[in-house]
């Protein structure tokens, strides 16, 4: 199938044009759902994979999903874990290691290591169990603090969960648990939340062009036009 500079300049980014690979159809529709907060980032992102998706139908649908796993736990889980070290210095050492595995080996049993560290990290609340009813100004801060490090680590841990079921689920939590890492930077800093926001969106584009980078890799028609 050959793909004219015309025909690719046209596409839009929730075109549902013939000859995609259906398991890609269903990536990058997910991927336009998930809760991107800058319409310039998200359509920036999903232009280059609308275009590179064309021509798709005719690749090894099995290859082509693998080679989505392996993505997914090279660059997906690994920020989602960085995400929950950042603000959680009692496990950082165990979520940085278990992000490296996670980019270094992109097997299920890193996978499953970096589950075990996420749940670690998202349970060791038991410190501030005796502040929940309190009415104390910092302890009310302070509990705000504690749910945002949890939050980041407990999305990191079912990121880690959904991998093998939904890439693009597991993404999304990738994109909460930067979300929420920043949003415990920012209530220390005193920053507006969009930051947090633009961190999610961060871990969103870059997945979607590591989608278009395995389309690249797997020569379709329209990766052509995206080099």
């Amino acid at each position: 199938m050959e793909i004219s500079r015309e025909v690719a300049e046209q596409v839009q980014i929730f075109d549902d044009p013939d000859g995609v690979l259906p398991e890609l159809r269903e990536i990058r529709n997910a991927l336009a759902r998930v809760p991107w907060s800058c319409p310039v980032s998200q359509q920036a992102a999903m232009r280059r994979l609308a275009i590179a998706q064309l021509g798709s139908a005719s690749l090894d649908a099995e290859d082509f999903r693998a080679r989505v796993l392996e993505l997914t736990i090279r660059r997906a889980l690994p920020s989602a874990l960085r995400g929950a070290a950042g603000v959680n210095p009692k496990h950082a050492t165990a979520l940085f290691y278990a992000a490296e595995q996670c980019e270094d080996s992109g097997t299920p049993e890193a996978v499953e290591h970096a589950r075990q560290a996420a749940r670690s990290a998202s349970n060791d609340i038991d410190e501030v169990s005796d502040l929940r009813d309190t009415e104390d100004e910092a302890a009310v801060e302070y509990l705000t603090h504690v749910a945002y490090v949890t939050a980041a680590a407990d999305a990191a841990a079912f990121a880690a969960d959904a991998v093998a079921a939904d890439v693009v689920e597991a993404v999304a939590l990738a994109g909460y648990s930067a979300y929420y890492a920043a949003l415990t930077t920012a209530s220390i800093d005193h920053q507006s939340a969009k930051r947090a926001s633009s961190a999610r969106d961060r871990i969103f584009a870059e997945y979607a062009e590591g989608i278009v980078s395995v389309l690249i890799a797997m020569r379709t028609p329209g990766s052509v036009w995206v080099h």
